[in-house]
């Protein structure tokens, strides 16, 4: 938190000066979980997928439970809300309707209720400050509804501010809902976006290692004994990590088979930051994605922390954006040849010189204990 005091000095006509202080605290940083635990402060509830329209509309402290959340309006606010989904494989929150602009979350909690293949939310034209997003597939999924190739270089209109993303849940086919067209599990990420430009990340925490004691793996003691999840997230970083049998628990789960470990054993370094995850993915099946702005953030786990190799740079094509102050830790499941810093972030197309991502000097983008980015491909 950060204490400023604004002064203001006026003179009038007769030269007669007044003045007036006036202070404030702000938050900054990447939140904390005791900020954390103040956000989604809910008074009451709705069981029913709700859509707002109304242009200004201002919702307060709403528990939506079982239910989803859409827009079709203009400067619509949902304050301390948490929202947790049906038991489709439809988004948390969407704001894909071409009507929705200018949507804004403020202290949320976007968490599903049941189990199964979802994204927290997706869309365009909404701003996300101090939220958490934890066990979905995806967290945040920027897209462009009735997208055509005359839109390339849409402005997405999309704003993270001191948000976390979390505890992502893979699925196979034998869980509910879809998995990915391509294989039979989901491929989970952070941050997705299909293309389009502007979108801006300020204190974002994301990280991709897998949600522990739900949808992948359940973790058991030596003893046999199944963590709970506290236990689980509060494993020594080289303990151990046992993983049950396939479908052996109630309700089918665990879902896929154990990880592929990367052969470090600890959590630092790679154990269970296994394929298909990624802090940010960033494509190009919507135009090219463009003019980022990401600051201040931090990025731990997944395959690869960035994963940009489906957006090429090619003549024309504005700069990738600003990219500053960023610290990324060395727990990449895609160590390399080169050891847990070479394939940290991956923009992979040809993006030298039009992109700002200093790795040295006051901006540098880092390592998490302030090491010089080495593993950084453009």
């Amino acid at each position: 938190m950060v204490a400023i005091v604004v002064t203001a000095t006026v003179t009038d006509a007769g030269g007669h000066v007044s003045t007036a202080s006036a202070s404030a605290t702000i938050a900054s940083g990447i939140p904390t979980d005791a900020e954390m635990a103040t956000w989604g402060q809910t008074t009451s509830t709705i069981t029913s997928n709700t859509t707002y329209s109304g242009s200004g509309t201002v919702v307060n402290g709403v528990h939506f439970d079982g239910a989803r959340v859409s827009f079709s309006g203009t400067d619509i606010t949902l304050n301390d809300c948490m929202i947790t989904g049906d038991t489709s494989g439809s988004p948390l929150v969407s704001v894909t309707n071409v009507n929705a602009r200018r949507i804004t979350l403020n202290r949320c909690i976007l968490r599903p209720k049941t189990p199964g293949n979802r994204n927290a939310i997706q869309g365009q034209n909404f701003s996300l400050n101090d939220c958490l997003i934890e066990k979905t597939t995806d967290g945040v999924s920027v897209a462009k509804s009735g997208y055509t190739a005359s839109a390339a270089n849409w402005a997405t209109g999309v704003e993270l501010h001191r948000v976390v993303i979390r505890k992502l849940a893979r699925w196979t086919g034998a869980a509910p809902g879809d998995v990915h067209p391509t294989d039979t599990v989901t491929h989970n990420d952070g941050f997705v976006q299909a293309g389009g430009s502007g979108t801006v990340l300020d204190r974002v925490l994301i990280d991709a290692r897998p949600a522990l004691q739900y949808a992948h793996v359940a973790l058991v003691s030596a003893s046999g004994t199944i963590y709970t999840e506290a236990q689980a997230y509060a494993l020594a970083d080289n303990a151990p990590r046992t993983g049950v049998a396939v479908g052996s628990q109630s309700g089918g789960w665990p879902f896929v088979p154990a990880w592929t470990s990367n052969g470090t054993g600890k959590w630092s370094t790679g154990e269970m930051s296994g394929p298909d995850f990624s802090c940010m993915m960033i494509l190009s099946s919507q135009g090219p994605s463009t003019m980022f702005d990401v600051r201040d953030c931090e990025f731990r786990g997944g395959e690869n922390a960035i994963n940009g190799g489906g957006n090429p740079w090619s003549t024309g094509v504005a700069s990738l954006g600003t990219w500053l102050r960023n610290r990324f830790d060395r727990s990449q499941a895609n160590q390399g040849s080169g050891g847990n810093d070479t394939n940290t972030a991956r923009f992979s197309g040809n993006w030298a010189g039009h992109i700002t991502f200093p790795t040295l000097g006051t901006d540098a983008n880092t390592y998490v204990d302030g090491a010089t980015m080495t593993g950084v491909q453009f």
